[in-house]
């Protein structure tokens, strides 16, 4: 499970996997953005600064794996993967 922390002044301060078998939080160091979605390819997809983004992650270490690639750029402030991810 990912989730984004929050700072007090509403920034995103990190993204962090949680395993939901030994409640073992990790910090995903070099992602920072919001509505982070694994997938099957062994990417995480996430809206940062504007832009959509994926980057190489590998979730039994819950490393990132490789430079992030920004694929869409234009997104309104607050953008959500729910219509895109269903």
């Amino acid at each position: 499970m990912f989730f984004t922390s929050i700072s007090a002044t509403g920034e995103v301060a990190s993204v962090s996997v949680l395993d939901v078998t030994t409640r073992e939080r990790s910090v995903v160091e070099g992602v920072v953005g919001d509505n982070v979605q694994y997938l099957s390819s062994g990417h995480l997809l996430y809206v940062g600064d504007g832009a959509l983004w994926t980057v190489p992650f590998d979730l039994e270490t819950r490393n990132v794996t490789g430079k992030p690639v920004r694929v869409l750029e234009g997104l309104a402030g607050g953008a959500s993967l729910e219509p895109v991810m269903g």
